[in-house]
């Protein structure tokens, strides 16, 4: 199998991946090689909209990205789509007309890196529920929870996830938040 010409993959970057992934699943160690060379080809921007910088692929393009990926190196190509649904998702919006996430695109186009804080042990519909408790406070929310893993834990700099608002017994609703890698008051083990 080779790299479709207008894919964002070159077969020796494809190539190196598969080379590398026996090693990441025996050591059980992040994919840093992976990640950085893909960030280097631009794959970490492949959703960010043309107006933002970025090459504008569609859902489907992207998807097409991932599927050719994880050919070559499956954990990896998991693990980096945590950062591109949330930036596909944006650009989705944003191209609907909805600007309420352009702030996604402006931090990839600069080079933020998202990642998913939604799995929780006990949680079988994240999403919808949440273990985590969001408690309302001057400016915002105190979030006080404990999420299972994040596939991009070694490299993101921004982490969206929700946490239950139960102050309404009768209405309880999900908040949704990002959190930067330098805010204070979490830890990760």
């Amino acid at each position: 199998m080779t790299a479709v010409s207008s894919s964002m993959l070159t077969q020796p970057l494809l190539d190196r991946c598969r080379e590398r992934a026996p090693r990441y699943d025996r050591d059980n160690t992040f994919c840093l090689e992976d990640f950085n060379e893909l960030k280097a080809a631009g794959y970490l921007k492949m959703a960010i909209p043309k107006e933002f910088g970025g090459p504008g692929m569609t859902l489907a393009q992207v998807a097409r990205e991932t599927r050719l990926l994880a050919q070559y190196a499956p954990a990896t190509a998991l693990c980096i789509n945590m950062h591109n649904y949330w930036v596909g998702d944006a650009a989705d919006l944003w191209r609907g007309g909805d600007k309420s996430c352009e702030w996604i695109l402006k931090d990839a186009a600069a080079g933020e890196v998202f990642a998913a804080g939604h799995a929780e042990h006990g949680n079988d519909i994240p999403g919808l529920l949440s273990s985590a408790k969001a408690e309302r406070v001057d400016g915002g929310y105190k979030l006080t929870g404990r999420k299972a893993f994040g596939s991009l834990t070694p490299v993101w700099t921004r982490l969206g996830g929700h946490a239950m608002d139960t102050s309404d017994p009768k209405a309880p609703k999900i908040v949704h938040f990002f959190l930067t890698r330098d805010a204070k008051g979490y830890t990760i083990k």
